[in-house]
């Protein structure tokens, strides 16, 4: 019997281009009875319902924007399909597309398969056709590519660039797949926990490298006949600005897995030759200005391959954009190895405490919103936001082990999804708190929704907003509804995915009488460093104590 598919369709504001996706859908070649369409609402600002009702598809709308990956979840909840397939809400399907994407399930031992994004470009915005021009001739990554020494990421990154893409109709294994045109098999995504949420920018190449640690010997293969189209709106000021803020959480991901973060050379190669040209001999200052200008055409001679093909001239600006797009991402990891882990002896402690007081006296965070108040030694170990029921009863079981309670502060829809462990949590003698219900800046939210996240959080009588941002708005605000802030004096930085040693040298090293320590449940290194940093803790005769919300509502203001 053929595949079923569920198709899920994520859509953030997706009025003017969702109609054109789900009319392809309806075109496919594939038996209409062998698939079923889910549109996710991402909180878009507009009701998407009317653009959805005319075809055949279910619809759910999420209360807020929360991103792509849990969009997808949103619609795996749903998913009656043996397959699951992603398809962005920009992107127009070709009527063969099911019925390519489902010869590559005909192996067992398939489980996901991606398809080809064809862009198309009827703009004259010069990064929207570079882009155009570069996915249309960029290969699949192949299978020996996940980059776990600095040879193979530099050999998959000359390899991407120089190898043709698949002839139409072939079907190659590759190591990675991606959410906008990919599907995978649903049993397996279920036993993976779906995608992760707090992967931004990352969340597919996470998904695989964790489908393969969970199923050894199972394959990702990319079908080139599974085409969809779609037309880049990138920008080159837009471009540059998602490097630098996918960065830090790009670097996080590779380094707590044990990869190499992607290699581009040539931003090094044509940046040191040009300063070196115009500072160690004056005679050659009028030189570096040619080397840049050149130096981008030879390192990147595909491009004038094509600009001589095509006889038009397009191609050869190209170099320079592709060089523009290789300095963003090099410049987003280095934001995020200067902000998440570095090596410079000291500068870790100073980064932390000048991160830590700059926010803290930007917020104007008072001492009982951050210590508690006590006269003993004791100190408070908190857990925020969400993770894995995998995680969070592991969490439990190493408090329990240990004896020590602690304080949840959960995301209010995750606890909605949970309650089990919800009730599980408060039958050990933890304590909840209320971490909104979306995980959102309460800062950036117009008052009513700020009203809204905070009342359909999780019950208690403390408050930690996201992220650690708040005002004196939302100070008021908790406080009329009954809420204390509660902030945090030791941040373990868990959520940066730095190593186990750093978390433990950290905490241990900065608690205090009076500390509050700020986990996350999400955080992989958290469960295996837990057991460390509670005896680290006791070594120094700090005693982990329960009550938490008693004692800052004594301290407060």
């Amino acid at each position: 019997m053929s595949v079923f598919f569920s198709v899920i369709v994520p859509s953030y504001n997706g009025l003017a281009t969702l109609g054109r996706t789900l009319q392809s859908l309806e075109q496919q070649t594939y038996p209409a009875e062998r698939f079923e369409v889910i549109v996710v609402d991402d909180g878009s600002a507009q009701d998407l319902s009317p653009v959805v009702r005319p075809f055949r598809a279910r619809y759910r709308r999420l209360p807020v924007n929360r991103g792509v990956a849990a969009a997808r979840n949103a619609g795996l909840e749903l998913a009656v399909g043996d397959v699951v397939v992603g398809l962005d809400d920009d992107c127009v399907a070709d009527p063969d597309w099911l019925r390519e994407l489902a010869k590559g399930f005909r192996s067992t031992d398939v489980v996901g398969a991606g398809g080809v994004l064809r862009a198309t470009v009827s703009r004259t915005n010069p990064m929207a056709r570079y882009l155009a021009a570069k996915e249309s001739g960029t290969p699949p990554l192949s299978s020996s590519s996940p980059g776990h020494s600095l040879g193979t990421r530099l050999l998959s990154y000359l390899r991407q660039n120089r190898t043709a893409p698949p002839a139409p109709g072939e079907i190659v294994e590759v190591a990675e797949i991606y959410g906008g045109n990919a599907a995978f098999r649903t049993d397996v995504l279920r036993s993976v926990g779906g995608w992760d949420e707090t992967m931004s920018g990352v969340e597919d190449t996470d998904l695989c490298r964790r489908i393969k640690l969970r199923r050894p010997g199972a394959r990702l293969v990319s079908v080139a006949g599974a085409v969809v189209a779609h037309e880049p709106h990138m920008t080159a000021l837009r471009m540059v600005r998602r490097a630098l803020r996918r960065g830090p959480v790009t670097l996080a991901y590779y380094r707590r897995n044990g990869f190499v973060p992607p290699i581009f050379p040539t931003p090094f190669v044509v940046l040191l030759g040009t300063l070196g040209l115009a500072w160690f001999d004056r005679h050659l200052w009028i030189a570096a200005p040619l080397y840049a200008l050149l130096t981008p055409q030879l390192l990147y001679p595909w491009w004038a391959h094509r600009a001589w093909q095509s006889r038009r001239p397009h191609p050869l600006l190209y170099p320079y954009l592709q060089l523009l797009e290789e300095s963003a991402v090099v410049a987003g990891l280095l934001r995020g190895y200067l902000q998440r882990k570095p090596r410079v002896a000291g500068y870790a402690p100073l980064r932390s405490w000048l991160t830590r007081t700059v926010t803290m006296r930007r917020i104007g965070v008072t001492d009982a919103e951050k210590h508690a108040h006590q006269e003993g030694p004791e100190v408070w170990l908190t857990f925020d936001d969400h993770g894995s029921p995998e995680q969070v009863e592991r969490v439990l079981q190493i408090l329990a082990e240990h004896q020590v309670r602690a304080m949840f502060f959960l995301v209010g829809d995750w606890a909605e999804q949970h309650p089990g462990l919800l009730a599980e949590i408060s039958r050990a003698g933890h304590v909840l708190g209320n971490h909104t219900y979306s995980h959102q800046d309460l800062i950036a939210l117009p008052p009513t929704q700020r009203e809204e996240e905070i009342l359909k959080g999780v019950p208690g009588r403390l408050l930690r907003p996201p992220m650690g941002r708040y005002n004196n708005e939302v100070r008021a605000l908790a406080h009329d509804k009954g809420y204390q802030i509660a902030y945090w004096s030791v941040d373990s930085d868990d959520w940066q995915g730095v190593s186990e040693d750093y978390i433990h040298a950290k905490v241990v090293r900065e608690a205090r009488p009076g500390s509050v320590i700020l986990f996350h449940l999400h955080a992989e290194n958290t469960l295996n460093v837990l057991p460390r940093v509670i005896a680290g803790l006791r070594a120094r005769n700090l005693v982990l104590a329960a009550g938490l919300e008693a004692t800052i509502a004594e301290g407060s203001p």
